[in-house]
């Protein structure tokens, strides 16, 4: 699916409106105000993040058989962010660092962060970690099996 395709399904939905109220590249679709779906426009593969109502959540996380969050660092993805912003897409250190902090780092604590609660793992991806690793493969070798 395309942005042109996600845009076309979320405005033929009642009340939807599209905006960017973050940044040009990131697409906004709110349903009576409510933001329901966001878009990053700039990312390679497309990506999107999704909310629904906290009672279909309930029943989609008891579907999964292990949840795991991976942790990055804050200052990791900062820096990460710098490197590739600057490299791969032609922005300067403010620009960046205007982005992050107005955007990103907001979006993250609103809505990945909170995901950390519900995770039966966490693996930190400051390093490799074997231990974290093999407890996802048995989990998957066990269920496949």
């Amino acid at each position: 699916m395309n942005i042109e395709q996600i845009r076309e399904f979320c405005l033929k939905k009642e009340s939807v409106t599209e905006e960017f109220p973050f940044d040009e590249e990131t697409l906004v679709f709110k349903v009576a105000g409510k933001i329901f779906l966001l878009a990053s426009l700039d990312s390679v593969p497309l990506q999107i993040n999704l909310k629904c109502d906290p009672e279909k959540t309930i029943e989609l996380r008891e579907m999964f058989d292990i949840k795991v969050y991976v942790h990055a660092d804050s200052d990791e993805r900062l820096i990460r962010r710098l490197k590739r912003d600057i490299a791969e897409r032609g922005r300067d250190m403010e620009e960046v660092l205007n982005r992050y902090q107005n955007t990103l780092k907001p979006m993250h604590e609103q809505f990945i962060e909170p995901t950390k609660a519900f995770a039966d793992i966490i693996i930190p991806n400051d390093k490799y970690n074997t231990v974290a690793i093999d407890v996802v493969r048995a989990v998957i070798n066990q269920r496949i099996a």
